[in-house]
């Protein structure tokens, strides 16, 4: 149920960026009403089994400039230009952030380390990465409003949520957090386009 819900919830976002968020106001009511109590209460679920929201600790990061890129290196400079960085560095950090988002959309996954054109190399990444990337998609929606980045955040907490039992205690805090901001974009979005869907 938790997955089909946030299924369709996704395939209403994919046609809300198809089309205009007026085609959106002019879905049935009831039946993105249902979509989102489910979504709600799948989230609230695995939010409920997470400890307390913490914010990751990591200590301000430089964005970094050239390939081949450390995943973890890389993610932590995004996320850190993203919620503490100057503007003017921001463009850059969304446009390394945007590549990811490609690359997971594609195969649900990311590596260790990604070479000149992105392209992928050695093993899957770690758990930490991962609830990074959340971090960043959520700070990267937060501030461009742009629906690729909800559209993979709800996907990736979905892999991340099916894992959280084996997350160590520091990361499911981490999650924990990325749930609550999911929450709030999925809400403020669900009221500007359909305001009876609001909770």
């Amino acid at each position: 149920m938790a997955h089909k819900s946030v299924r369709a919830l996704l395939l209403l976002l994919v046609i809300f960026s198809g089309s205009s968020l007026s085609f959106a106001q002019n879905a049935p009511q009831d039946v993105v009403a249902a979509f989102l109590d489910a979504w709600r209460a799948s989230r609230g679920h695995a939010l409920a089994a997470l400890p307390p929201a913490t914010r990751s600790a990591a200590d301000r990061k430089e964005l970094p400039t050239a390939a081949p890129y450390s995943i973890d290196e890389l993610l932590a400079g995004i996320l850190s230009v993203l919620e503490y960085g100057p503007g003017d560095e921001r463009g850059e950090a969304l446009e390394k952030l945007s590549h990811l988002t490609r690359r997971y959309e594609r195969s649900k996954r990311l590596h260790e380390t990604y070479a000149e054109s992105w392209v992928a190399q050695g093993a899957e990444c770690s758990a930490a990465a991962y609830v990074t990337f959340a971090e960043a998609l959520a700070a990267a929606y937060a501030q461009s409003h742009a629906l690729t980045y909800l559209n993979a955040l709800l996907k990736l907490l979905d892999q991340l949520i099916s894992v959280r039992q084996r997350l160590p205690e520091t990361l499911r805090g981490r999650l924990a957090r990325v749930l609550v901001l999911e929450r709030e974009h999925v809400e403020q979005l669900a009221a500007r386009v359909s305001p009876r869907a609001a909770p």
